[in-house]
């Protein structure tokens, strides 16, 4: 799946992917709930800093 893909399927530009990706851009919490919906990647992994392991994926408050 290309960078533009993954960008249509949870609302970013494929530039904002390549930054996250890459590691140029640091993944919000945010990102990483849509990443998690989208693509399935445990939270824990997008951002160990703020996600425990057991955690479970709620969606973010508004």
């Amino acid at each position: 799946m290309s960078y533009a893909e993954v960008g249509r399927k949870i609302g970013y530009g494929r530039d904002m992917v390549s930054r996250h990706c890459s590691g140029d851009r640091k993944i919000s919490a945010e990102a990483a709930y849509k990443y998690n919906k989208v693509l399935g990647i445990p939270l824990h992994e997008l951002r160990p800093d703020i996600f425990d392991k057991e955690e479970q994926p709620n969606e973010p408050e508004e």
